[in-house]
Parts: structure tokens; C-alpha cells; sequence
């Protein structure tokens, strides 16, 4: 009877909500349009195709996009913006909340007329043929009802033509010689679809193949295509061509006479000012009597040389090598002709940062263990310490957080503070000698720091690190970085009684909480796609991340082979009297993005962890642990409350409950649906799920090691929806999530129950005051979960 009351009310509240929906719907915004307006709806695209045509989907987002214009936003039927547009007076002024309600929250009506259907017809037939749909028709119907209207466009399309051949034009001369030599890596092949866009970037490809050849003049607009369209079965040739009245210094070589450069320069500076003394460095002309950043650092930033061929790529890699040091605000390099031997002077123009600066921020701290609280930060920062473009920032950090918890009536508070020195060297700082061509800097970064983190009535945690790392990138989207040396010291003091009284109770946890060494290194590279150029209209697009960490097997490896005694749990090796950990771990994040539309899209998550501990540690170091339960994570779980496996905690309905499990094995994925509302004010739909487990046995947390038959069916899930408010700078977000599978302790009264994973969608009740107390999370964060 309680179950079916339960559903009784929650499709009550659905009805009452559908109501509301047609109340407003039924205050219908077009009463206030004028007799002779009809109010445009929005518009589709319907593809009739006959045998032979591939890529469907494909072709009918293409025409999507060249609807024009786009409607009123409508939800639900209703259209807000444009009911708030009707309904604010005209303003006085062109300023102010009236102007402000009426023309940024609210929207002018689109009307039919503003619709152009025969130009959107004439551009879809265009984008067709230009698909190589040369045989197609477009037309359209406008459906009229009432005062609104919407429009249907019906593409016909046959079987496209296609590349039958691709010749080149070939001759002894230079020009022809270079497009024949970077014809090898053509994009066109035989058989594929014709395609403009195809044709347009193969010109761009050669066109940038010829400058880095040196053909400083080359312009894509100098070739041309003949195209053959009479051989029959819908099949084309195609002959490239050079234009018959290109410019001759097009299809000739330049070469760097010499090299000029000015790192002192500014705007204000008359040309002939430049021209004072120089100096020769790497057969380059300095022109400074400044010595402040070592002319050497500059110089290899700039991989043109005097005598060698022109070449765009290494011009674009010298501008991003130079902006890469960090110190420069303008960067510029011209090229000035000597018409007589077909030679190019460069002139390298560099305006420098102020060299000292200090930065105070303030900020909301938003973690991913859902401790929210403001935070302060004070940055010193020194371009050029010591003249070789090398970055030096001191920082110190200060925050006050609570921890957001509806089970428990009294906040978990965390004070932290901390003191930072980076010093980060814009090359490799090795013992071998590495040489790096890359477009991108790579950087040598050093760190020492020191924190403290008081969490109020349990502990205080002393942290000291130090690390040693190279960074590069590859490309615009591949980073790596690797950690030779990675050092942290962890020391817990001040124990309140609350977390002695856990730490007796669980000598598991105590292990976690040791003081210790972590003595190692690591690596780990990153892919985003995202990061592509025009890769924000992409239908796909993926993140890769992967991070390796070890620690503590040198050490292991140098104190077994000269101690007489074997470390064990009990009685591990220590350095400077502390025990040091050793452990493998691994981590990998993947990511897919699809793109339905501009509005609308797809995130998805896998993320799984392993860490092995071994040697001279049982389990892994606190800091290094895996987790599951957040803001990031799975958001209808409480930071840091899932698993290990099966594994239940009693005390976590109590008022003064410190939950923070952990694990060793980690295993997580997340689905979300992100959609426009309105303006910069997104929504999302989600569902995650996954858990954490022990790799070795706990006795006092039964239940937690991994399985490899069981933990499939020990995996949490959750769902939600999400609000954010994304801007340019930042973005603000709500999510609301609850779990529809979870744990369910064991009978107190029964020893064989056991706790297991069930779903629980019976038990959803959201008019249960204290079901959403138990159940209901509210993420507040800052940024997208991933």
C-alpha cells in the first residue's frame, strides 16, 4: 500500500507539472502578433536518396546547418524569451533593467518573413553539388497553422560522382618539380567523392608544401583545377594546373640573406633607432646593448638560419618557440625582399613582460571531495631571474573549507596553507645534450614546497615535496611529462580524539595514515582533440590521459642487498628513520565528445585505476590512493563514501561521520547529455557509475578486496540533472543526483546476510522528506566534471 501511495504521488506531481506546462504554453505569445505576422517555428530537412548514397547522416547535417534563421527558443511549446519580450513595457532608455529584461532575457519574434527559403534552397543545392551531388533538386513546403509556420526542405539526391583519376602537371622546372615531389602525400584518391572542400584544402596542403621549399610567394590561388566530367558513369578527372599569368616571383626560391634582431623593441620606436650597434651570435645580427636575457636563449628559439631556403614551417615554429619563453608580450617576424638575388632579410621584433610582478587572487575553492570554501592566493613571480628566460614563482595559499554533508548535522572544517617555490627553465636541463625542433618550448620545472592541512578536531597533515620534471608537447594536442624525481614527505600530527579512536579501530586506516616517505617518479601524456583548430565544429572529438607512478624501488633494491633482514609490514626499511613507500600505479582517463548539433551534445567518461603496493608497503600512501563519491566523480555519492567493494560503513548515518574511503583499484565511467537552455545558462542529464577496491585483504573492511567474477555487480550507480551558468571565463555548476543502485547493509540479526549492490528504483520518493535527506546530493563546483 506505502508503494503504490508513493507512485500515486509522484505521478500526481507529474501531471500538476504537465499542467503548469500547457497553462503557460496556453498564454500563447502569438495573441500579440499583428494580423499580417506569422511566427517561424523552425525549419527541417528531409533527404530522399536512391541507390549508391553513403554517408546520409552525414550529408543531412551538413544542410542542417544552412538553415536560416534560427527560431524563438521553445520548450516544452513554450517560447519564455519571446513571452518576456511581449510582456516588458518598451524602456525609456537604452540602459538599465528594463532595456536589459526586454532585449537580453527576452527576444524579438522571428517571423516567416524573416525567413529567406529560396536562398536557403539555392545554398543547399549548392552544398550538394559541391558534395558532388551535381544531378540534385531542393525544394521546400511551408506548413502553415494558425499564426506559426514551419518549413520542410526536400533534398533529391542520386549516386555522387566520383575521382576516376588526379593527374599532376609535371615539367623539369623548379615549381613543378616541388608540387610533383609533394604530390605523394595528395589527400585526393581515386574512387572517393568529389568534394570542393576536398579540392580546397589539397591546394592548401601544396601551397604550404611549396613554402617550406621555399617558395616565400606561393599562393594556393596560383592553381588551378580542370575537371572532366564527359567520361561517364558519374566519374571525373581531374587535372591540376598552374594559372597561366601567376607572378614569376611565384615559382621562385627564396632564400634568408641574414637575420636581425631587436628584443628591446616597441611601437613607439622610429625605424631608424633599430639600426644602432650590433653584435653577431649564432650568425644572427643582436641589435641590444642590453644584456638582461641571454642572447643565446633567443637565437635558439629561432630555427631559420642565414643561407638555408625559406620554410613557413620553421617561420611558425620560430613565432611559437619565441612566445613559449614566456617572457616576450609582442613577438613578430617580417621579411623584407632584396629584389636582386631573390633573398629575404628576417626582422625579428620582440617587446619584453615586465620582469617582476606580484598577484594577489581570491577565489571560491571547489573540490572534488565537495569541500567548498573561499581561499586566498599571493603570487611573487620573476621573468628572467637569471637571464635565460627562466620563470620563478613563490606562492603562498591559504583556504578555509567545509565540507558539504546533509548527513551529517555538523560541518567537517579544513583549514590548509602553504608555501611554494617553482622554478620553471623553457629548455631541457639534463646531463645529455637534447636537441628539440619542436614547435613548442619544452620545459625543466623544479618544485619545493611545503603545506599543512588542519582538518578541525581529527588531524593535522604535514606535507614536503620536491620534483624534478620535463614538459613537452609534440603537437597542438599531445603533452608529455616526465618526473625523474618526485620526493614527498608526510607527517600527521595533532590527532584528535574522534581520529585516534578510527585509527585504533581500523589499523588498516593507521597504515594509510603512517608517516612516510614517498621516494619516485612518474610520467604522464595527455591527447585532446579539442584542442585541435576547427575542432569545436567536429562531430568527435577525444581525450586521452594516461599517468604512471612508481616509488620507492631503488631504495628497496640498495637496502635488500646490503641489510641482513627482510622489510616486512611490521618492520619495514626506513631512510632518516622513516619508512618509505614502494608501489606501481596507473591510471587512464578516456573521453569521447559527440556533437549532435550546435545545442546539443554528448560527454562520456571511462577512467580506470590500479596501484599495487609491494616490498616494503601493504597498501598504498593516503595521497595516493583512488576514490570514489564527488562533485567529479559519481555525483549521487557523497565525496570519498563508495566502496571499498561491498565494503559498508555503519557510522556513515551518524552525525559526526568521517568517511573517507579509499581504494587501490579503481573502476569508473560517467554518461552525460549537455543542452542550451538559454543564453550561457546550460542543462545536463547524466548517469554515472563505479566504485573502488582494496588490492590486498582488509579484516576490517569485509568485502573490500577486487573480485574478478564479482565486481561487475558491485558497481554504484547514479543519475541527476545539472545547471550551469558557462561564461568565457568561468563555469558555475549545480548537480542534482540520487542512486539508483547501492549498497544495502546486512541484517544485524542475520550472520549470512551479507551487504551487496541492489537496485533501488522502488524506493525512489521524492516526496519522502527524509528519503531525500538520505538520498538527494547537491554538487556545487566549479567547471564541467570532465
Amino acid at each position: 500500500m506505502a508503494r503504490s501511495n508513493r507512485r500515486t504521488y509522484i505521478l500526481t506531481n507529474c501531471l500538476k507539472g504537465i499542467l503548469l506546462l500547457l497553462i503557460i504554453n496556453g498564454c500563447s505569445t502569438t495573441k500579440f502578433l499583428k494580423e499580417n505576422e506569422t511566427l517561424y517555428t523552425g525549419a527541417s530537412v528531409k533527404l530522399e536518396s536512391k541507390k549508391g548514397v553513403s554517408s546520409k547522416k552525414e550529408i543531412k547535417s551538413e544542410l542542417t546547418g544552412l538553415i536560416r534563421p534560427k527560431p524563438n527558443l521553445s520548450i516544452f511549446g513554450a517560447r519564455p524569451r519571446l513571452w518576456i519580450y511581449y510582456t516588458t513595457k518598451e524602456p525609456k532608455k537604452e540602459k538599465g533593467l528594463g532595456h536589459w529584461l526586454k532585449y537580453k532575457v527576452g527576444k524579438p519574434p522571428v517571423l516567416l518573413s524573416d525567413a529567406k527559403p529560396g536562398y536557403v534552397q539555392n545554398s543547399m543545392s549548392d552544398k550538394l553539388f559541391n558534395m558532388g551531388f551535381f544531378n540534385n533538386k531542393v525544394t521546400y513546403e511551408i506548413n502553415r497553422k494558425k499564426k506559426k509556420a514551419d518549413i520542410e526542405y526536400i533534398a533529391s539526391v542520386s549516386k555522387p560522382y566520383t575521382l576516376r583519376k588526379i593527374e599532376f602537371p609535371k615539367d623539369s622546372s623548379d615549381i613543378l618539380s616541388a608540387i610533383d615531389s609533394v604530390s605523394l602525400k595528395t589527400i585526393l584518391r581515386a574512387k572517393s567523392r568529389f568534394s570542393l572542400e576536398d579540392l580546397q584544402e589539397e591546394r592548401q596542403r601544396i601551397e604550404n608544401g611549396l613554402k617550406d621549399q621555399g617558395f616565400y610567394y606561393f599562393d594556393n590561388e596560383d592553381l588551378i583545377y580542370e575537371i572532366d566530367t564527359t567520361v561517364g558513369n558519374k566519374e571525373v578527372d581531374l587535372y591540376l594546373m598552374l594559372k597561366d599569368n601567376m607572378p614569376e616571383k611565384s615559382t621562385q626560391t627564396y632564400s634568408i640573406k641574414e637575420i636581425d634582431i631587436y628584443p628591446n623593441y616597441s611601437f613607439a620606436t622610429v625605424d631608424s633607432a633599430l639600426n644602432n650597434k650590433s653584435v653577431v651570435i649564432d650568425s644572427m645580427n643582436y641589435f641590444s646593448d642590453s644584456r638582461d636575457i641571454n642572447p643565446e636563449v633567443i637565437t635558439n628559439a629561432v630555427l631559420l638560419n642565414p643561407g638555408n631556403k625559406y620554410s613557413r614551417a620553421l617561420h611558425t615554429k620560430s613565432l611559437s618557440r619565441l612566445i613559449g619563453l614566456g617572457v616576450f608580450k609582442y613577438v613578430d617576424i617580417r621579411f623584407l625582399d632584396d629584389s636582386t638575388n631573390n633573398q629575404l632579410t628576417a626582422k625579428v621584433y620582440l617587446t619584453p613582460l615586465k620582469k617582476k610582478s606580484l598577484r594577489f587572487q581570491a577565489e571560491f575553492v571547489s573540490k572534488s571531495n565537495n569541500f567548498l570554501g573561499p581561499g586566498v592566493e599571493l603570487t611573487y613571480s620573476n621573468r628572467n631571474i637569471f637571464g635565460g628566460a627562466e620563470l620563478l614563482n613563490i606562492s603562498l595559499t591559504s583556504s578555509f573549507e567545509t565540507q558539504i554533508n546533509g548527513k551529517q548535522n555538523r560541518p567537517l572544517n579544513s583549514f590548509e596553507i602553504g608555501l611554494e617555490g617553482r622554478l620553471t627553465i623553457p629548455r631541457f636541463l639534463t646531463p645529455f645534450n637534447f636537441k628539440n625542433r619542436y614547435k613548442f618550448v619544452p620545459q625543466t620545472t623544479f618544485t619545493l614546497g611545503a603545506s599543512v592541512m588542519d582538518r578541525v578536531d581529527y588531524f593535522r597533515l604535514q606535507s614536503t615535496t620536491f620534483s624534478y620534471s620535463f614538459l613537452w608537447k609534440e603537437s597542438q594536442i599531445n603533452q608529455h611529462q616526465l618526473s625523474p624525481v618526485d620526493i614527498n614527505f608526510v607527517h600527521l600530527t595533532n590527532k584528535g580524539p574522534l581520529f585516534e579512536e578510527l585509527l585504533e579501530d581500523n589499523p588498516f586506516l593507521a597504515n594509510n595514515y603512517q608517516d612516510q616517505f614517498i621516494i619516485g617518479g612518474g610520467y604522464s601524456y595527455v591527447y585532446n582533440s579539442k584542442l585541435k583548430l576547427k575542432s569545436e565544429g567536429k562531430t568527435h572529438n577525444f581525450y586521452a590521459g594516461v599517468n604512471l607512478d612508481i616509488a620507492g624501488n631503488l631504495l628497496y633494491l640498495l637496502q635488500s642487498s646490503t641489510n641482513n633482514f627482510e622489510s616486512s609490514v611490521s618492520d619495514p626499511y626506513t631512510i632518516f628513520g622513516f619508512p618509505y613507500a614502494q608501489f606501481a600505479k596507473a591510471q587512464f582517463d578516456l573521453r569521447h565528445y559527440y556533437r549532435i548539433d550546435k545545442q546539443n551534445n554528448v560527454a562520456s567518461r571511462l577512467i580506470v585505476g590500479i596501484g599495487v603496493p609491494y616490498g616494503n608497503s601493504y597498501v598504498l600512501p593516503y595521497i595516493k590512493q583512488f576514490s570514489s563519491g564527488g562533485s567529479n566523480s559519481i555525483r549521487a555519492f557523497r565525496a570519498r563514501s563508495l566502496g571499498p567493494g561491498t565494503y559498508y560503513n555503519d557510522s556513515i548515518n551518524t552525525q559526526n561521520a568521517y568517511i573517507d574511503e579509499t581504494g587501490d583499484i579503481k573502476l569508473e565511467g560517467s554518461l552525460e547529455y549537455r543542452f542550451d537552455i538559454i543564453g550561457p545558462i546550460k542543462g545536463a542529464v547524466f548517469v554515472d557509475a563505479g566504485n573502488v577496491w582494496l588490492a590486498n585483504e582488509d579484516t576490517t573492511r569485509v568485502g573490500g578486496k577486487f573480485d574478478a567474477t564479482k565486481f561487475i555487480n558491485q558497481l554504484a550507480v547514479g543519475n541527476g540533472v545539472g545547471i550551469r551558468l558557462a561564461t568565457k571565463f568561468f563555469v558555475l555548476r549545480l548537480d542534482v543526483a540520487f542512486p539508483i543502485r547501492k549498497i544495502v547493509p546486512k541484517i544485524h540479526d542475520d550472520p549470512n546476510s551479507e551487504a551487496q549492490f541492489e537496485w533501488v528504483f522502488d524506493n525512489v520518493n521524492f516526496g519522502d522528506k527524509n528519503w531525500r535527506k538520505e538520498n538527494i546530493v547537491w554538487n556545487i563546483a566549479i567547471g564541467y566534471p570532465f
